[in-house]
């Protein structure tokens, strides 16, 4: 069974890669000077994006059902802050509001 164990693993790099640059092109469209720095097999961030002047790096997940309740945690919030026990508290919100936060936008305000 090697061989579908492969087979699901390119599928799975190939899902992350297109997730990426999905991200990169809606941030792009935005506005945003973002861009794609991972490679196959490098361990790091995935994309590079200025927040109000810095760079920012950014790491991108994508999972058939894995934030399902994080979902349901943000329904009618602009953000939910997460933490797990001896953890760091940290914000999880909407791709959108996330970039007029990039941006240096009011919400509500266009791109």
């Amino acid at each position: 069974m090697p061989v579908a164990s492969a087979v699901m693993g390119l599928k799975s790099r190939r899902k992350g890669a297109s997730f990426e640059l999905e991200v990169v092109h809606l941030l792009q469209a935005a506005g945003l000077d973002a861009r794609k720095i991972s490679g196959m097999y490098v361990p790091g961030p995935d994309v590079s994006c200025p927040v109000l002047g810095h760079d920012r790096k950014l790491e991108c997940k994508r999972r058939a059902r894995a934030f399902g309740t994080l979902y349901g945690f943000l329904n009618g919030s602009y953000a939910v802050v997460i933490r797990d026990d001896r953890c760091e508290p940290m914000v999880v919100m909407k791709l959108e509001e996330w970039t007029r936060l990039a941006l240096g936008k009011k919400i509500g305000e266009p791109f």
